[in-house]
């Protein structure tokens, strides 16, 4: 087994080199998320309008923070924003053409 740790992965073969490989990728995903974690939890502290003013509500953190602790609750807030400053979008949208329809004189329904 030491001769193995010891040689480079292009020299393990193909299979074991991938576990390696994949085995890595498992441990940084792993790392990337508990530090995002330990990043949104600090959300915690901000007070109401200062999370307004990133598009998000203190519900969005903790909704996020009670992902599974292997998955990044950063990506669960960037899906709460977008989706939110969709909404908010669609409806000064809406806002907007009753405003046209009732200056133009259309009915409005």
């Amino acid at each position: 087994m030491a001769e193995i740790a010891t040689r480079p992965l292009h020299r393990l073969g193909g299979g074991a080199a991938a576990v390696v490989r994949g085995a890595g990728a498992v441990i940084k995903s792993l790392v990337r998320s508990w530090r995002n974690r330990r990043v949104v939890g600090d959300l915690l502290e901000f007070d109401d309008r200062m999370l307004a003013d990133i598009g998000l509500m203190r519900g969005d953190v903790t909704a996020a923070l009670s992902s599974p602790s292997g998955t990044d609750p950063s990506t669960r807030l960037r899906i709460f924003a977008v989706e939110r400053r969709a909404g908010l979008r669609a409806q000064a949208l809406e806002r907007e053409a009753l405003r046209a329809a009732r200056l133009t004189g259309e009915s409005v329904e």
